[in-house]
């Protein structure tokens, strides 16, 4: 009644729904970009993701378990001489040394029970996390049970909670009996790793995808040419002696396990950024980076999934490098103006570059290269805030060009976000918050951030649809837009 005296008194008669709904529209489409445009404009159905569609996030052992603090390559690396006093050269005081330690991290094999009912009430029909290397066999030939039985546990409780599996067997860490030995130039590291495997496979029962490695293309570089991470043995050498142990490492675990568990999907985790260029020579050569391994995998016919791992694009001009744009120094081709970028705050203080359409590219160019089904098994950025909004803006939009890419005949079976939890990064410590879900390491308290309720509407609607769009247009428009 109010309304409508309301009406009456101003002269204007009241709006149809048809003209709220119009208004709305016009709205909408000054807040979102491409291609979030076209779902406003087509009459026909919406696009949905598959029923069978895996949506999760993903986590690694020692980034939300640690992995001992002193009988781990990175346990020990992180406490280290030479890496305390490169943390205090660039400026870290030494009273946040301990932000750049893993320790117990979030306690994430401990508390794995209400972690996994946490994301069974915000959507996720699956999870991906590792088994550690470092803590299942902490001395050379000695295998801890303990460890063991707890994976077999948290694979149980999983699907308890209607979670399927995809199970790293190695993410960068492993006991430092095999550190001290060489590490992967070992000439029988592969060997070494497949026996750990043969070890603990009985125990894996029900795990729905393996992914045998995560990103070997970037473990070799940081670890084994360019010093930055343990060993930090820093040769073209070390380089090539690793890479062609983690080629066989895959070779022989994939073999293993489909004797064992014919049923099971094996793959790789690799890390595929988007190249661009003036010069498709160019592009080729930076794309190397992941398909010379991929290219060997597939002759051997051991790879029935590809994990993409997606965070940046880079753009190369070979005539004037001035137009170069490389996401890891904060640029992107896709916000060329004011680009969007994370909060990657770390020793170096980086902030990586957001391109939403990055994730359509890599997708599609490695199905459509390797004609094998392809699963996003990491896509993220950091971002510290709770309200995230630039999270949220970056996967709104990075879905729709999933949509692109599964309209246009890409075999994508899943999208699992990095990461799950705020975890210990590597290099960067404790400063930088991939996680939908927020953690206080004092008191271990979990609490989603608002991506994460945005990804469960995503999850539940099987893609986005008006409803989500509407109630979370605030969070979802163009970062620039909301600043303004």
């Amino acid at each position: 009644m109010a309304r409508t005296s309301t009406a009456k008194k101003s002269g204007r008669p009241l709006a149809t729904k048809r003209e709220v709904a119009g208004i709305l529209n016009r709205r909408m489409r000054r807040l979102v970009s491409e291609p979030s445009r076209k779902s406003l404009r087509t009459k026909s159905k919406r696009y949905q993701f598959p029923k069978k569609f895996m949506w999760g996030s993903a986590s690694a052992s020692h980034q939300v378990a640690g992995s001992g603090r002193k009988n781990s390559n990175w346990g020990c690396f992180e406490e280290s001489g030479g890496r305390t006093e490169f943390l205090l050269d660039t400026g870290v005081p030494e009273n946040r040394i301990h932000e750049f330690i893993a320790g117990d991290a979030c306690q994430f094999e401990s508390r794995f029970r209400s972690d996994f009912a946490l994301l069974k009430s915000l959507g996720h029909n699956t999870v991906r996390f590792s088994i550690n290397w470092a803590t299942i066999e902490p001395h050379k030939g000695v295998y801890d049970k303990k460890v063991l039985e707890n994976y077999r546990a948290m694979i149980k409780c999983a699907r308890e909670n209607g979670l399927k599996v995809v199970l790293t067997l190695y993410h960068w860490t492993h006991a430092m009996w095999f550190e001290e030995a060489g590490g992967w130039t070992l000439p029988n590291a592969a060997g070494l790793f497949l026996k750990m495997v043969k070890v603990a496979l009985p125990y894996l029962k029900g795990v729905k995808i393996f992914t045998t490695l995560n990103e070997p293309n970037v473990y070799t570089l940081f670890s084994y040419r360019w010093k930055e991470w343990p060993p930090g043995m820093g040769t073209d050498e070390a380089h090539d002696l690793a890479a062609t142990q983690l080629l066989a490492a895959h070779r022989l675990v994939y073999r293993h396990i489909k004797k064992h568990m014919p049923k099971a999907i094996v793959g790789v985790a690799m890390a595929v950024n988007w190249n661009e260029s003036n010069d498709p020579k160019k592009k080729f050569e930076e794309d190397k980076f992941f398909t010379n391994w991929l290219i060997v995998w597939k002759v051997e016919g051991v790879l029935d999934i590809i994990g993409i791992q997606t965070y940046m694009h880079s753009y190369w001009d070979t005539e004037n490098e001035a137009n170069n744009r490389f996401g890891w120094d904060g640029h992107d081709k896709c916000t060329p103006d004011k680009p969007v970028q994370s909060d990657m705050i770390g020793v170096k203080h980086e902030h990586w570059g957001m391109c939403p359409e990055a994730i359509y590219h890599t997708v599609k160019e490695v199905w459509e290269r390797f004609k094998i089904p392809v699963m996003v098994t990491e896509h993220g950025h950091s971002i510290a805030e709770l309200e995230d909004h630039k999270r949220c803006w970056y996967l709104w939009e990075s879905i729709g060009w999933l949509e692109k890419a599964m309209q246009e005949g890409v075999k994508l079976i899943g999208y699992l976000h990095w990461s799950t939890m705020d975890n210990f990064e590597w290099l960067y410590g404790w400063r930088s918050k991939f996680g939908l879900i927020h953690i206080d390491l004092e008191t271990q308290k979990r609490t989603p951030r608002k991506s994460a309720y945005l990804y469960r509407c995503i999850i539940k609607a099987r893609g986005r649809d008006k409803k989500t769009m509407y109630r979370y247009s605030g969070l979802i428009k163009h970062p620039h837009a909301h600043a303004a």
